[in-house]
Formats: structure tokens, C-alpha cells, sequence
């Protein structure tokens, strides 16, 4: 990808040269998923971070479907894993630590035929403008806007919500709990 790199000790610089090939890799940002790295690193949920990681290529848009069989592949869900299993080890931590990241978070399971089999889940959130970014507004402010999107959040129960509100105060110890 880089030709030729030169590192100036003196100046505190570095000179890279990119390969003419690569240069729609990296001048074609709008196509990359981004999000905030620290937020990232702050879920506990192996499950959550899966998620966000895959929800936020779709960011603009505010759904993303999965069937079974690839929520199972993508989620490394273990073949034992009932569906009370993913309702209660996977579905439940993501909703927990989503919701204060995604406005209006919800996961809806998709049904086919008699019986209601559950054939995949829905995945929708509030989509988020194409020049917003995910950068920081400080502390207090990024807190205080996590804390609304759970508050406001119709499809969380009222413990879903202590939980949500107890992993953010716990997240960050200037809280005032």
C-alpha cells in the first residue's frame, strides 16, 4: 500500500508515499463504517460490540435484518443456544447497551408459518443524519444524551432501563449516582 516513507526525526514528520493502485481505498472514506472507538471499548457484551460494529454500517438507514442462520454465523452464536438462550445471553445484553448508543433502539424477531417460528431478528433505531459524527461532545453532554435515549425508549421495560442506567453510571465514575 505505501512506496516509500521517510520519518524526520528533527521535524517530527512523517513523509508517506501511497501506491497510485491504493488511492481509492483511502480517498473513498464515505464508504467505510465508522464509529467512536471508545465507545466501543466500553461494552462489555462481546454480543453488544458484534452488534454495534454491524448496526453501525448501517447507521443512515436505522434497520438491518439478520435470518437465523446468519445471526447465528455472525454472532457465533454456539449450536446448543436455544432461543431462550439468545433471548436471555444475547438479544437482552445488546438491547442493555445499545439502547443508550442507538436512539429509539429496538430488536423485533421475524415469525414464519404456523407456530411462529422465529426465522430471524429486525434490528431498528432512529438513523442517524449522514454528516453526524460520533466524536465526543465532552463527558457530561455524551452521558447526558445516553441517558435520554434510554429514558425515552418505549421498547425497554422498567428493569431493562435500571440496568441500562446502572451500566452507564458504573461506566464512568464522575457520575453523580
Amino acid at each position: 500500500m505505501f512506496t516509500y516513507y521517510k520519518i524526520d526525526k528533527d521535524h517530527r514528520t512523517v513523509t508517506v508515499a501511497v501506491n497510485p493502485e491504493m488511492t481509492e481505498i483511502l480517498n473513498n472514506l464515505a464508504n467505510w463504517t465508522r464509529f467512536s472507538l471508545h465507545q466501543f471499548v466500553m461494552m462489555k457484551s462481546t454480543y453488544a460490540k458484534t452488534a454495534f460494529r454491524l448496526l453501525k454500517q448501517y447507521r443512515t438507514i436505522g434497520k438491518r435484518k439478520f435470518s437465523m442462520e446468519e445471526f447465528r454465523t455472525l454472532f457465533l452464536v454456539p449450536k446448543s443456544y436455544q432461543t431462550s438462550d439468545i433471548n436471555k445471553r444475547i438479544l437482552k445484553p445488546i438491547k442493555i447497551e445499545l439502547s443508550s448508543y442507538f436512539k429509539g433502539f429496538q430488536i423485533s424477531k421475524v415469525r414464519r408459518g404456523t407456530g411462529g417460528k422465529i426465522t430471524g431478528y429486525t434490528f431498528t433505531w432512529k438513523p442517524e443524519s449522514k454528516d453526524s459524527d460520533d466524536f465526543s461532545l465532552g463527558a457530561s453532554r455524551d452521558e447526558r444524551r445516553r441517558l435520554a435515549n434510554i429514558k425515552f425508549n418505549a421498547d425497554l421495560t422498567k428493569d431493562e432501563k435500571e440496568q441500562a442506567y446502572e451500566k452507564i453510571l458504573n461506566d464512568n465514575p464522575n457520575s453523580k449516582k
